[in-house]
């Protein structure tokens, strides 16, 4: 809503001048730090990579763009101003994407893919451990029931008797660890 002072100015200024004394006019106010001379360096610096002017980095951040300008102008503006005047020159700020491909091998990189294609199309293996419970293909106590020293030994020796005469050796491993184990439990407590 228009008030009625504002109004009345209208009504004067198309009075006075007609429909041109309507148009929007150079209001007075602060001119801004950034001269020509500013925006020559600025498109000079961004047409230019900062390791021609001597700098260690790759990327032109706001803030080195900023302090470079000023050090090279003298003319100090704030990060807002500086945004502010990147968009007015239609440059458009982004966050710089880290990429390190440039410090990769490439050969290393192709071998690597291709092996990957190739471990993509082998069909997947499945190993199946037969004390472990969940992967027995029958229902059998398991490994951590073998060295449950609280179940009876009835509870499982239907399958301790299977692999004492099918796994003579493991058997007889897996026996000797169990007791230096439980005998390591002992001097523990």
């Amino acid at each position: 809503m228009i008030s009625a002072p504002t109004a009345y100015n209208w009504h004067k200024l198309w009075r006075e001048n007609g429909v041109e004394g309507l148009a929007n006019k150079a209001r007075p106010g602060r001119k801004p730090k950034a001269t020509d001379a500013y925006c020559l360096k600025l498109e000079e610096a961004l047409s230019k990579e900062p390791s021609e002017y001597g700098y260690r980095f790759a990327i032109w951040t706001s803030d080195r763009l900023r302090a470079h300008l000023e050090k090279e102008t003298g003319i100090p503006l704030s990060e807002t101003r500086f945004r502010a005047l990147l968009k007015k020159k239609g440059y458009r700020y982004h966050r710089p994407k880290h990429d390190l491909s440039h410090l990769q091998d490439k050969a290393a990189k192709k071998k690597a893919e291709k092996l990957l294609e190739e471990i993509k199309k082998e069909p997947p293996r499945r190993f199946r451990t037969p004390l472990c419970g969940r992967s027995q293909p029958s229902p059998g106590p398991s490994l951590a029931c073998l060295l449950d020293e609280a179940r009876a030994p009835e509870d499982h020796s239907c399958v301790a008797a299977q692999y004492q005469t099918t796994l003579p050796y493991l058997w007889s491993l897996f026996m000797e660890n169990r007791s230096n184990f439980l005998a390591m439990r002992r001097l523990e407590e």
